[in-house]
């Protein structure tokens, strides 16, 4: 599973304001985390809050080791290169497709568009377990807080 939230690296803020745009974006961390069905994260990367979350995963999936099983992720992550990062790992790319996605070519995400019109129950089912994902960041805030603490933002990215 395939995710990012922010941290506040100024104040004290919620993140949830940032991005509907109640509060600017550029006092926020970003973290990007690949973890285990289970919780465990096996990959992270931490970026400015005003980066694309795009670039991240594929830097993840080639930080661990090839094997099998299915990588979920939101439509932030549904770009080419990380669907084919993806199906080269031996993973499976499952990723919410955006509403103007369309099936061209013969690459990982046409693949991977073609099983969510085939399967759509199973697709859906499978981007259910993100919410996996969401529990972990919720388990990081909860130990950890919602600030990210130093003393100079160069330090944290």
């Amino acid at each position: 599973m395939v995710d990012s939230s922010g941290y506040s690296v100024a104040r004290y803020a919620n993140w949830i304001k940032a991005k509907y745009g109640k509060i600017s974006v550029k006092l926020f961390a970003k973290l990007h985390a690949l973890q285990s069905k289970r919780g465990r994260i096996c990959a992270a990367a931490v970026s400015k809050g005003t980066s694309n979350d795009s670039p991240y995963p594929k830097r993840m999936i080639s930080a661990i080791p090839p094997g099998c099983g299915i990588a979920a992720a939101d439509a932030a992550y549904g770009g080419k290169k990380n669907c084919s990062a993806v199906r080269d790992s031996g993973r499976k790319p499952v990723i919410r497709p955006k509403k103007n996605y369309a099936i061209r070519g013969s690459g990982a995400r046409a693949e991977m568009l073609q099983f969510c019109e085939e399967h759509p129950r199973t697709f859906h089912n499978i981007l259910r377990d993100r919410n996996n994902a969401e529990n972990g960041f919720s388990v990081v805030r909860e130990r950890f807080g919602t600030a990210v603490r130093a003393l100079r933002a160069h330090a944290i990215y």
